[in-house]
């Protein structure tokens, strides 16, 4: 009997994928919650704020221990939980093997921006001449090819939209941590985890 793996991946990071992955980190266990798109949240972000106040209710939406005092617990700190691993921009490929040992494949689409060095300063954006419509808030107003999913985003860094880069550098020389690499190419990954939970939303 292959030995079992303390791990869990979470496909998925909309509201059921989060809850699942800090409940399960709460417990103890590692896991990796992935996503294609490059920031986590799904659509959980598009409905943050209610009306009639516009005030944050992430945390109302993902109740922690107790509702009455569920203000004490922000979705945004639970989200760097030291148990959980965040990968962004990624499609399981392949899995292979059984309940306790399975291993997945992952490509990893890179943003053209390194992640650690990133400030999220908006000196990009601002230089970058293109613009196009903003799918986050429904192409009710523009984003530039480089962009911040959204404005609480997390990771929150800078992505480079690849369909409509040019390429004409702005970016790359504006960037004062130089942060911006056009080209950087895609990486793979290979992870070990017990169980896995899909939670792609529709």
């Amino acid at each position: 009997m292959p030995e079992k793996v303390g791990a869990v991946l979470v496909i998925g990071s909309g509201v059921g994928g989060i809850r699942s992955a800090f409940d399960l980190a709460e417990s103890g266990f590692k896991v990796y919650l992935t996503d294609r798109s490059p920031g986590i949240g799904g659509t959980l972000y598009q409905l943050e704020t209610w009306f009639p106040d516009n005030q944050c209710e992430l945390c109302k939406l993902l109740p922690v221990f107790n509702r009455d005092e569920c203000s004490q617990f922000c979705l945004r700190r639970d989200l760097s939980h030291p148990n959980i691993e965040l990968i962004p921009n990624s499609i399981v490929t392949r899995l292979t093997g059984e309940p306790g040992n399975f291993k997945a494949s992952l490509d990893v689409k890179s943003r053209w921006v390194i992640e650690e060095k990133c400030t999220a300063c908006g000196l990009c954006a601002q230089v970058c001449p293109v613009e196009i419509n903003d799918e986050f808030d429904r192409s009710l107003k523009k984003r530039k090819a480089i962009y911040v999913r959204n404005p609480q985003a997390v990771p929150n860094v800078y992505t480079v939209d690849r369909d409509n880069c040019t390429k004409c550098r702005k970016c790359v020389e504006i960037c004062p941590t130089k942060a911006v690499v056009l080209n950087m190419p895609d990486t793979k990954r290979e992870l070990s985890v017990g169980a896995v939970i899909i939670s792609s939303g529709s």
